[in-house]
């Protein structure tokens, strides 16, 4: 088996999951940060600097909360990210593998080989459905045993633990995640680094 590794590591990322709660006119509201988590976790990374201590979500208004938020918008601010989701949801599985497989996974191992992790954006839904199903993750490394090709993972769904999207050596079907979450298909997103100081 060959492995290549970027330097992050899941346990070097947040130890809270990505599940966020809040009592909204009554009734309890839970929802995600995923993007403003891998956004963070590269800031840290990026920087040399430890994530703050914690197996909990951070409070409600909290600096660290707001920061996650404030990267959050970040990741879905681009104006390419909103429509190409869009875009892939309506193009249908069988596309959204073959662009996957042929444009978007050569430039996720070209990135790792150099040593950077990568934003990926999950398409975890098709059709005219529930776009906040879809889901980023960071890819840190990858690995090949006997034609099969398993991207890891920093997972803000599934803390502290390395996963992975493996890629068969079919086209057709050939995606799934070691959670055994749904994976239609994944492209790169533009990251850019905090310029601002990081909470502790």
């Amino acid at each position: 088996m060959a492995i290549v590794r970027t330097g992050l590591r899941p346990e070097a990322c947040f130890a809270f999951g990505n599940r966020f709660d809040v009592e909204l006119l009554g009734r309890a509201v839970t929802y995600g940060l995923c993007g403003g988590m891998c956004f963070g976790a590269l800031d840290y990374y990026a920087r040399g600097s430890r994530v703050p201590d914690g197996g909990e979500p951070p409070a409600l208004g909290s600096p660290l909360y707001r920061f996650l938020v404030r990267r959050q918008v970040d990741s879905l601010s681009h104006p390419t990210v909103l429509p190409r989701i869009a875009g892939w949801m309506l193009a249908g599985a069988e596309r959204v593998r073959r662009w996957t497989l042929e444009r978007q996974l050569p430039r996720v191992l070209l990135a790792i080989d150099a040593g950077e992790p990568v934003v990926m954006v999950v398409l975890r839904e098709t059709g005219i459905r529930d776009p906040t199903r879809n889901h980023q993750v960071v890819a840190i490394g990858y690995s090949l045993d006997a034609g099969r090709l398993s991207i890891l993972l920093y997972e803000p769904n599934h803390p502290l633990q390395e996963h992975a999207i493996t890629v068969g050596d079919t086209g057709v079907g050939a995606l799934a995640q070691t959670t055994g979450e749904a994976v239609i298909g994944f492209f790169v997103q533009r990251y850019r680094s905090w310029v601002g100081p990081l909470p502790t």
